[in-house]
């Protein structure tokens, strides 16, 4: 008798074990943060720092690996002090919509509370300036040629740290670099997130 519950108990331990490890098929992402311009003439010295909104759906093929398609937006408002604005008038905030697609390699086992992360990919992003008026480039170095649409390819990689929460939730931290090839020069963004994944 006593055989049997051990042998029963082993069991579950072992199935749980095993249940522990095999990922969903499919997770879902949904964050947001601060990003940083760091290049791009005109736009890391005059534009500040934004926030960002990203969501994405993971497809689980293997226990530490994952593709995810993500989705981000990012919107950075320009810096009135920097050009010496004091008048009320409207501004060219930089917006950027990334979407692409991402492999992610988690660098623990799936099982761990804590785990660290890398992950890569690449995809398109559309970049604008919101409406605003002529006056708030007037005496400024920034030309309104710099200031065009633009729909471009982009890739980024960068890391991060997840941490299983409770029932199927895991919040995650994370820091990231975007590179869009805009014409003349490389727009370079580096958004740090934090969400919930599930």
């Amino acid at each position: 008798m006593k055989k049997n519950i051990l042998l029963s108990l082993a069991i579950v331990l072992i199935a749980t074990s095993i249940s522990a490890q095999v990922p969903k098929p499919i997770t879902l992402y949904v964050g947001g943060g601060i990003t940083k311009p760091t290049a791009m003439e005109y736009l890391d010295e005059y534009w500040k720092s934004g926030y960002n909104l990203n969501a994405g759906i993971g497809l689980n093929f293997l226990p530490m690996f994952q593709t995810v398609i993500k989705a981000q937006y990012h919107q950075l408002p320009l810096d009135k002090d920097e050009l010496g604005i004091t008048l009320p008038i409207e501004l060219p905030d930089f917006r950027a919509v990334t979407i692409g697609l991402e492999g992610r390699f988690n660098m623990a086992n799936p099982a761990m509370k804590i785990k660290p992360y890398v992950f890569g990919g690449a995809g398109i992003a559309i970049t604008t300036f919101s409406a605003f008026e002529a006056e708030a480039l007037e005496g400024t170095n920034i030309a309104f040629t710099n200031l065009e649409d633009a729909n471009k390819f982009y890739y980024s990689f960068g890391g991060g740290l997840e941490l299983k929460s409770f029932l199927l939730i895991s919040i995650y931290a994370q820091i990231e670099m975007i590179q869009i090839a805009t014409e003349f020069e490389t727009t370079q963004l580096i958004p740090f997130t934090v969400g919930i994944k599930f």
